[in-house]
């Protein structure tokens, strides 16, 4: 059986709008390989929340938005399908949060599961809460941030109107350098000569103390030598003269000791102290009467 061209141009098309459907809805979040269930939640505004955005549990994609509804007959409220996972148990008391889904303005569903035990079917109205826009609280802060803009705006054109005042005083101090500078290069080209054979003079002079002091090496080499010698003669004298007295005193102190002379008689005989103590107990008696006789002693005559 023969295919006509027009059939398999029929069928190749079919084929594609088939693809492109799965496909379109594929790419917008609808899973066709796993079984989901449908969850509902009423919003007063979604803040920009559009079909295919994440429904999210602490961060984890389990699901996406199917379907949003304007619901006229409920004060211009929106309704949306989320399509869920059928594995998550969506329990009594959940609430969808509808919040930012980072820094880039767009939204999220955020799932807070609730504490029953009790599953909800699917299809059912799941209570809906509002994050408060980070947008909306960054505004807040707007007026407080322009009044302390506008007080540091305040602050620096204060400071730089004294900064003027400071640039004018550095620009006089900088003209006076640059004077002082002027006038001290006029002298030192006026000097040039004069100092060129200052410097000259002193090369010179320093020079000759450095050839000097090369000749002057041995003198001092020399006299330190002279010094040293001398030194140690006049300590070698000192010390045998030294000596000489210690043995002369030494063998006055053994004669002294063994009794010789009238020192060592003194020293080493008790009798002459004996004979002097006597001496003096005799003379305190003869004065003890001359006191008291002293007629007996010395003759009177009156003429």
């Amino acid at each position: 059986m023969k295919i006509s061209k027009e059939f398999r141009v029929g069928v190749i098309a079919l084929g594609s709008m088939v693809i492109l459907y799965f496909g379109f809805n594929f790419l917008k979040g609808s899973d066709f390989l796993s079984s989901t269930n449908y969850y509902y939640a009423t919003y007063p505004d979604i803040g920009g929340l559009t079909i295919s955005n994440p429904v999210k549990i602490n961060g984890y994609v389990v699901g996406r938005v199917k379907e949003i509804d304007l619901m006229a007959e409920k004060a211009n409220q929106i309704r949306i399908k989320m399509e869920i996972d059928d594995e998550l148990a969506v329990t009594e008391g959940t609430k969808a949060l509808l919040k930012d889904d980072g820094l880039l303005g767009s939204k999220m569903v955020e799932l807070q599961i609730g504490k029953s035990n009790k599953t909800l079917e699917s299809g059912a109205e799941l209570a809906s809460a509002l994050e408060e826009n980070m947008v909306a609280e960054l505004q807040s802060y707007i007026p407080e941030l322009k009044e302390q803009l506008d007080t540091t705006l305040f602050q620096l054109n204060a400071l730089l109107k004294d900064f003027n005042g400071v640039g004018g005083k550095v620009g006089n101090l900088l003209d006076t350098y640059n004077s002082v500078g002027v006038g001290l290069k006029g002298t030192l080209d006026d000097n040039r000569q004069g100092l060129t054979a200052t410097v000259g003079n002193l090369r010179s002079l320093s020079a000759s103390l450095s050839k000097m002091g090369k000749e002057f090496e041995p003198v001092v080499g020399k006299m330190n030598a002279f010094a040293d010698s001398l030194s140690t003669l006049e300590l070698k004298q000192t010390v045998a003269n030294a000596n000489q007295s210690i043995a002369q005193l030494q063998g006055v102190l053994k004669k002294v000791d063994d009794g010789e002379g009238t020192l060592g008689a003194l020293v080493n005989d008790d009798s002459l102290y004996n004979n002097l103590n006597a001496l003096s107990i005799d003379l305190d008696k003869l004065l003890i009467d001359l006191r008291k006789n002293p007629k007996r002693y010395v003759k009177i005559s009156v003429f």
